[in-house]
């Protein structure tokens, strides 16, 4: 089966929507109305009873955003994307948002992969770590944890039974990935990016997610080439990625090729 998109989450839009319209759904996939998301600290209509808004006017196509629940302390959380980028060159572009502390996330597999891909990412090599990668994991989770009001334990237990669980490669690999079983996430990982690259109607944000994690996984199996190759790609969507650039750059300094990653460690 092909893995539908992270990134998606439940979202099933129509195609010939405009590409500067976001649709906001909840867990259960309904739509979400009288939200006011920001884009690039802008804050947009609130959505309608469908759950729809719009980018701003000037948004071109082939470009991304970042999104957030606007307000000092929002109640509700973006759940997926799990980094909060969309890309306005996908034909359906979706949300998904949950209240704080809502106990349900625990219970949904998308949200809980969302949630895994957060705090890999948040643990990703960087210079000068000197916390062992589990330390850095943990961390991670409690940041995580405190962000969606969850208790740090409970949450711990369903992202790691997740991959019991799931039948979706992704969230398996993204599961055992966040566990530390490295040896273990990578065929589920390498089948998710291979599901994704059979896909008709392409997805940036997806292509993105598949490609960093699978990476992520080689770095963490010290396999730097692969992990190389697969940072790569993913940057290919989206070339300023912060967090994907730095992957980059230590994947490089592993592989032997310090003066080349200079650039993706230099602010």
């Amino acid at each position: 089966m092909i893995r539908p998109s992270l990134f998606l989450g439940f979202a099933i839009l129509l195609a010939a929507a405009p590409r500067d319209t976001v649709r906001v759904l909840s867990l259960q996939g309904k739509p979400v109305r009288d939200i006011v998301l920001a884009a690039a600290d802008q804050p947009l209509p609130a959505t309608d009873r469908g759950g729809k808004t719009r980018l701003p006017a000037e948004a071109p196509k082939d470009e991304w955003w970042h999104l957030q629940v606007a307000g000092e302390s929002p109640a509700d959380v973006l759940i997926s994307p799990w980094d909060n980028w969309i890309s306005t060159s996908s034909a359906e572009t979706g949300v998904i948002v949950a209240r704080r502390g809502d106990t349900a996330i625990l219970a949904n597999s998308r949200a809980l992969a969302s949630l895994a891909a957060r705090i890999i990412a948040a643990s990703a090599p960087d210079r000068d770590q000197p916390e062992t990668l589990a330390d850095r994991r943990r961390a991670a989770l409690l940041d995580v944890a405190k962000e969606f009001a969850l208790a740090p334990d409970p949450l711990g237990r369903a992202l790691r039974d997740l991959a019991a669980r799931s039948p979706d490669p992704f969230e398996k690999g993204i599961s055992l990935l966040f566990q530390l079983k490295t040896t273990e996430a990578l065929p589920h990982l390498a089948l998710a990016r291979v599901n994704e690259q059979k896909r008709l109607d392409k997805i940036p944000e997806s292509i993105f997610e598949t490609a960093f994690f699978l990476g992520q996984a080689f770095f963490e199996a010290g396999k730097f080439d692969d992990a190389v190759l697969n940072y790569r790609r993913a940057l290919d969507q989206r070339p300023a990625d912060p967090v994907g650039r730095r992957s980059l750059g230590m994947a490089l300094i592993k592989s032997g090729h310090s003066e080349a990653a200079e650039p993706y460690l230099s602010l």
